[in-house]
């Protein structure tokens, strides 16, 4: 049985990373919305579709090293939020929801 314990505890040691507390949870919860709310202006008031379509690049990669929450954001925006369309737009025309 303590082998097993001493497994947990490894397993644990090495997970801790990945647990945020209360404060940390807060500052990335708040970056999230932060985020949101820039994409949903951006929406609202950017035209329907962008002349450039996203470059998916090598900096998606998940690796091992933490980027931060701002980086990380960054990202996303350079390679997937920056071009094509914005169909939630209403500006945007192209798109017919059918009925249920």
């Amino acid at each position: 049985m303590s082998e097993l314990h001493e497994r947990l505890r490894a397993l644990e040691a090495e997970a801790a990373p990945l647990t945020a507390d209360v404060l940390r949870r807060r500052e990335l919860s708040s970056a999230a919305f932060a985020y949101g709310e820039q994409q949903l202006a951006a929406i609202e008031h950017g035209p329907p579709v962008l002349a450039d379509a996203p470059v998916i690049d090598a900096e998606l990669a998940i690796r091992d090293e933490p980027i931060g929450i701002a980086e990380a954001f960054a990202r996303l925006a350079r390679n997937v939020e920056a071009g094509g369309q914005h169909p939630a737009s209403g500006k945007f025309f192209a798109f017919l929801p059918g009925g249920n």
